[in-house]
């Protein structure tokens, strides 16, 4: 994998806008300050990645801005192909995370953007976290042990 981190969007409630951060601290819940973070490991739900290429694909067929904030989920990549990273140990940064299935956009994706987004987008990544760490900005996506 050749591929890095390009942004890192955290929302602290359900609703609340996606602010980016130039870096988080993950652990076996989720990302700390984050809204999905639980107080009990639930599969799938730690951290969610998305491509940039696939969002910026995404508006140019649509014809409309969208950013990889719009679509909710934490991390953006740029050179990383998600689908191959199901079932796979990676790291970022510091962080051990494993990809768990992908993370097709929702309804909401499409109520709070434009018609047609939920088709055309190619979803993400839900990912665990297996040893907890940071994840900063321009980190690499690699393999991991």
């Amino acid at each position: 994998m050749s591929g890095a981190v390009t942004a890192i969007h955290v929302a602290d409630q359900r609703g609340a806008a996606m602010l980016d951060h130039a870096h988080v601290e993950v652990d076996r819940l989720g990302i700390v300050g984050d809204r999905y973070r639980k107080t009990r490991y639930r599969r799938g739900t730690a951290v969610t990645l998305v491509a940039e290429e696939d969002v910026a694909a995404c508006a140019t067929a649509l014809g409309t801005p969208l950013s990889t904030r719009d679509t909710r989920r934490n991390v953006a990549t740029r050179g990383v192909d998600l689908a191959a990273l199901v079932g796979v140990r990676f790291r970022i940064g510091t962080a051990l995370l494993l990809g768990v299935e992908r993370c097709d956009p929702c309804g909401l994706l499409e109520r709070r953007t434009t018609r047609g987004v939920r088709a055309q987008l190619h979803g993400g990544l839900r990912c665990d976290v297996l040893e907890a760490g940071r994840i900063t900005v321009g980190d690499r996506v690699g393999e991991g042990p």
